[in-house]
């Protein structure tokens, strides 16, 4: 019956990332399957935040809240087999697991749980918790880029953050997580500063089919086609990529930030053992700011692979999802 009625009464779907203390909320309110509200603000304490959103609650009949996970205690996995965990030192009792059919993503429990219980002291609830590596996927299989069989490096940059991921026939490769800010890795499949201590799987995957109702990453079940040829996607030309002609030298550092982690990323990739690695065919950078011209040159002829960039909203994308997975 709740569902049935949810296109006729205002729906209010609420993304929300913070980063370093700054509360950024961005809403959408749906009525009769049409947006009537669209509103985003970046709101300095956690009090005036909860005061905001509860407020929306309170014109609405259904709200859904989704929060960018930003924890150290995250990553991606090509599998969960007891090998796979023993080779990345992760233990599967402190984590959850959400299987995005070829390839999974993990959350240390305690970090989620911090997530999860945010706005505790209120009456707001967290609905879902996106894994900036679970945004990505989307974002890849909206393009129809999954099924490539090319060797196709993957990132989403937003704000500080930067993701990664390279896959070639749906198998995953490398995924490694960076916040930008504090020059620190946040977490890598291979990270040797990992708390976590191998252990058996089934547990684990025990309890993921206990909580399938709690999916905190549910993946869509819209099905994409295949597109090998990234030409004949709609990325952004080089002159809507370019900044200004005078590009300032914050811009061109923040963007050169940009380049070192892709060398360092792929330094990793070509030289760890861990990894079967191959040489990247194709690069696709989805990202939330421009990037200079001169930037992407200096990836071109350095790394001998030509960026393909599209534009992405971090927290639209984050509504979507929501929609989706109801």
């Amino acid at each position: 019956m709740i569902l049935s009625i949810r296109r006729y009464v205002k729906t209010a779907f609420i993304s929300l990332s913070v980063i370093d203390d700054n509360y950024h909320v961005y809403v959408n309110i749906y009525k009769n399957n049409k947006l009537i509200r669209h509103s985003f603000k970046s709101i300095s304490t956690k009090e005036k935040t909860v005061k905001y959103i509860e407020d929306i609650i309170k014109n609405t009949y259904f709200y859904y809240l989704g929060i960018f996970f930003t924890s150290v205690g995250q990553g991606a996995l090509p599998d969960i087999n007891p090998q796979t965990l023993e080779k990345f030192h992760i233990n599967k009792n402190n984590i959850s697991l959400v299987d995005l059919k070829s390839f999974h993503i993990y959350a240390n429990n305690q970090e989620l749980n911090k997530s999860l219980t945010l706005f505790s002291e209120s009456e707001v609830d967290v609905d879902f918790v996106f894994s900036p590596f679970a945004i990505l996927y989307h974002q890849i299989r909206l393009l129809g880029l999954f099924n490539s069989s090319k060797n196709v490096f993957y990132i989403l940059k937003y704000e500080n953050f930067i993701t990664f991921l390279i896959i070639k026939d749906k198998k995953l490769l490398f995924s490694s997580f960076f916040y930008t800010a504090t020059d620190k890795d946040i977490s890598s499949i291979d990270s040797e500063s990992n708390e976590y201590i191998r252990s058996d799987i089934e547990d684990i995957v025990e309890q993921k089919e206990e909580e399938d109702d709690e999916d905190l990453f549910k993946d869509s079940d819209v099905m994409f086609d295949d597109i090998e040829n990234l030409d004949e996607l709609n990325e952004l030309s080089l002159d809507e990529v370019e900044e200004d002609e005078d590009e300032n030298f914050e811009t061109l550092s923040k963007d050169m930030n940009l380049f070192d982690y892709v060398k360092s990323a792929l330094n990793d990739y070509y030289t760890n053992e861990l990894y079967e690695s191959d040489f990247i065919e194709e690069m696709v950078v989805f990202t939330d700011q421009k990037i200079s011209q001169s930037v992407l040159k200096i990836i071109e002829d350095e790394l001998f692979v030509q960026p393909h960039i599209f534009d992405v909203d971090v927290y639209e994308q984050m509504n979507k999802m929501m929609k989706e997975s109801l």
